[in-house]
């Protein structure tokens, strides 16, 4: 469970930088706080995939 969160939390961050470094979410690239928003929105979203994972295990 801590290894999926981990990569949950690495890939959500990749993306978003991703997404700054586009140009696609001009508001990061602007202010240059890449780093804060990954540190931000990573955990809100690891903890979304972590719940859905738990609970989609408990259904078999």
């Amino acid at each position: 469970m801590e290894r999926f969160f981990l990569l949950a939390y690495v890939l959500v961050w990749i993306f978003i930088i991703a997404l700054s470094k586009a140009g696609v979410i001009p508001l990061i690239s602007d202010q240059g706080n890449e780093l804060l928003w990954g540190l931000v929105l990573a955990p809100i979203f690891s903890l979304f995939f972590v719940i859905y994972y738990y609970f989609k295990r408990d259904e078999f």
